[in-house]
């Protein structure tokens, strides 16, 4: 009985076409716009790369400009190397290295794979418009001046803005026909970003029960 022995680059054409783009389930409390997390991104190309024999490794290491990864690919003696991208560092603590690496694995990652992990843009959060185009006010249909720090808030929790929404919604103060924070009424948003209820929103994502 002949044996096929397959190729690296054989088996990643049969793994990349089980490849599924990650879901966005993050929100950027800058740009607000959606993106996949790392462990979504994960999910979405493990499964099938093991499948057919493919490692993955990532190697983070810390540069005076900030951190960088490189992500290989690998079957036996054979391995891709997507060669160390890396990534500016403004804040040098614990929690600033870990956050850098975990966004430089996420790029890296679904770069090698051709996959998509963000909402396309157009190059606008690469682009500095200051220079050129004087800063304008956003409009909103209603005051939303809190809109960004709950955001902010939000996706420091594991589940985001969807943690608070089924908090209200439990709370019996998730409006029906409302589709996301944006559209909720101010008071309701102003009272949630009150330190008494976001420690009641932190408590039901730990214990599953508001309290």
């Amino acid at each position: 009985m002949e044996t096929t022995i397959m190729t690296l680059n054989e088996r990643f054409v049969k793994a990349q076409s089980e490849f599924k783009h990650p879901k966005m389930t993050a929100i950027n409390p800058h740009f607000r716009s959606k993106y996949a997390p790392l462990i979504n991104v994960l999910d979405s190309v493990i499964p099938a790369l093991n499948k057919y024999g493919i490692s993955v490794i990532q190697n983070p290491k810390t540069t005076p400009e900030g951190v960088s990864v490189d992500t290989i690919l690998t079957h036996g003696a054979e391995s891709w190397s997507l060669g160390a991208v890396v990534f500016p560092l403004t804040k040098r603590d614990a929690q600033g290295i870990m956050g850098a690496i975990t966004y430089a694995k996420r790029c890296s990652l679904t770069a090698i794979c051709c996959i998509s992990g963000d909402e396309d843009d157009d190059g606008e959060s690469a682009m500095d418009r200051t220079a050129s185009v004087p800063a304008q006010k956003p409009v909103f249909k209603k005051p939303v001046n809190w809109l960004p720090d709950l955001l902010a808030k939000a996706n420091t929790l594991e589940y985001g803005e969807i943690t608070v929404k089924n908090f209200l919604i439990l709370k019996g103060a998730w409006p029906a026909g409302c589709n996301g924070l944006e559209e909720l009424p101010s008071p309701t948003m102003e009272r949630l970003l009150k330190p008494d209820a976001w420690l009641q929103v932190v408590d039901y994502e730990q214990n599953g029960v508001p309290s």
